[in-house]
């Protein structure tokens, strides 16, 4: 996706959070390129103010719409638009280029930030939702808060308020069983892990689904918000060329799962070792051959 933000735009958006009180990702302001959500947000303009995008479209005969709400007041933004960046723009004239340059700055001091946000992520990561517990309580504060934004970011979570995040931090380091809502999800403690739980109600899984790998090379089960793919199955050491048709269940109670050099288990204890908490284990893939439970899809 492109957008046609200018210089203007982000001068905007740098005041405006400076007046929420953001951090530096906050005052870093709108990124040339981003990822959001497996979709590139692009904003090429961003280095040109809006007289010289004005200047050009006019030299070169583009036209372009102005939307009617840009001039009305009760939007924070056009206030700051047409009362308030004027009179900057009248004591200060050459402000632009100054705020810019500041800009730029701490969007370099953001990067080196979640640069090193990333590398302490990765020492406690068990995997993208859950992290280690021991762990993240063995990192000095300001690690901390570094690392569970950059989670947040990294699963698409909204930044919590400093107070939500300052009492999330509290409790993680003394209490011995942990479930706080950061919106919209949960952040709950279990066996030393902290895992990141969607706020859904799930449907109850089908009993029984007849999966022919032939045909589809991936199968979808919506009540448990899964897709499941043939080439995992390959990894896991199932024989597709053998056995094309496999069946997937869910947990009932009293499965028992063949491990490889430990033989048969229960898989109330395979979910234990594999720290899977008690409110995902009636949702992970069972996959059957010939009658006989023989991989957990995790």
């Amino acid at each position: 996706i492109c957008t046609a933000h200018h210089l203007d735009d982000q001068i905007e958006t740098f005041f405006l959070r400076l007046l929420r009180g953001s951090g530096i990702k906050g005052l870093a302001a709108m990124q040339a390129l981003s990822q959001q959500q497996g979709y590139w947000l692009a904003r090429p303009l961003l280095q040109f103010d809006k007289q010289q995008l004005k200047a050009y479209a006019e030299e070169n005969q583009i036209q372009y719409i102005e939307d009617e709400s840009n001039q009305s007041l009760n939007f924070e933004r056009n206030y700051w638009r047409h009362k308030i960046i004027p009179l900057i723009k009248a004591r200060y004239p050459g402000c632009n280029k100054t705020i810019k340059r500041s800009i730029q700055h701490i969007q370099s001091a953001n990067e080196l930030l979640q640069s090193n946000a990333k590398a302490l992520y990765r020492q406690v990561k068990v995997r993208r939702t859950a992290l280690q517990h021991k762990r993240l309580k063995q990192q000095a504060l300001e690690q901390q808060i570094a690392i569970l934004r950059y989670w947040f970011d990294k699963n698409h979570i909204p930044q919590p308020s400093t107070k939500k995040l300052d009492d999330l931090i509290k409790q993680i380091n003394t209490a011995k069983q942990l479930q706080v809502k950061i919106k919209p999800v949960w952040v709950k403690l279990y066996q030393d892990t902290l895992f990141l739980v969607k706020d859904e109600k799930k449907q109850q899984p089908e009993k029984s689904i007849i999966w022919n790998t032939k045909q589809d090379k991936k199968l979808k089960i919506p009540s448990v918000h899964r897709t499941l793919a043939r080439k995992k199955l390959k990894k896991m050491g199932i024989d597709l060329v053998k056995y094309p048709v496999v069946e997937v269940r869910f947990r009932q109670g009293g499965e028992k799962v063949y491990i490889k050099g430990v033989g048969h288990q229960s898989l109330k204890k395979f979910f234990q070792q594999k720290q899977i908490p008690d409110w995902e284990r009636d949702f992970v893939p069972l996959i059957y051959i010939n009658d006989i439970l023989t991989r957990v899809y995790l």
